[in-house]
This record gives structure tokens, sequence and C-alpha cells, in this order.
């Protein structure tokens, strides 16, 4: 039995003269370690789209309210066969519309409340921005 105790010590010293060795100084530098990656889901990535037609006075879009939560980004995307100016209330962003051209607006949402985006001259609703 002694002799089995001291084989056990002898092992564990060992094991703790090679690890502590391991750590020692070097003259090579240790490798640094890789950064560490963050995934983000693309949902939470990417800009909330909104897409918006206007032909002839008529307003076509996928959806008549958009929900976001504050601090999201919304990019919205307008074609307009007519010149004019989009509106995004709550946040005060404007871009002017040329005809025949696709105009993108990206903002950020930072104010909780339900707001309109409408053009100024046509006098038309795009849609509802609901920010939660």
């Amino acid at each position: 039995m002694p002799f089995r105790a001291m084989t056990a010590r002898s092992a564990a010293a060992v094991a703790l003269t090679v690890a502590l060795a391991a750590c020692g100084d070097s003259a090579e530098p240790m490798p640094e370690a890789p950064a560490p990656t963050v995934s983000v889901s693309d949902e939470s990535a990417a800009a909330r789209m909104v897409e918006v037609e206007i032909a002839d006075g008529q307003v076509s879009t996928d959806d008549d309210r958009v929900e976001v939560r504050r601090g999201d980004t919304v990019r919205m995307v307008v074609t307009s066969d007519v010149d004019d100016e989009v509106h995004v209330h709550g946040v005060e962003q404007t871009a002017a519309l040329v005809a025949g051209e696709t105009e993108t607006v990206e903002f950020t949402v930072d104010e909780a409340g339900l707001f309109d985006v409408e053009t100024h001259e046509g006098d038309l609703l795009l849609y509802q921005l609901l920010v939660q």
C-alpha cells in the first residue's frame, strides 16, 4: 500500500512539473487566440425592407402597416411615376422622388408611436409605421 501511494504522488508531482514548465518563459511568444466571432441572425442584422410603388396615383405595397421596434433600421425603396417627395413622420426623414427612378431611404426609428409615411405633392399615404 505505501508503494502505491508513493507512485500516485510521484506521478502527480511529475505532471505538475511538466505543466509548470510548459507555462514558463520561452523565447517564442505564445500565439494569440483568435478573436471570438459574434453571430447575429439575418433578421436582427438586416434592416426592415419596405418596398413601395406609386403609379397613376395609386400606392402598391405589401404592408399597409409596418411594425418595428425602437432602434430598428428601416430601408424603404420607393418607385414613383411622378416627381414628388416622401416624408416619414416621427423621424422627420424626407427624400425626393424622381419620376421613373427608384429612391432608397434608410433611417433608424428611436421614438415609439404610430407614424404616417406619405408623399407631399400627391398627398398619398404610403403606409403607417408602428414603432414599439
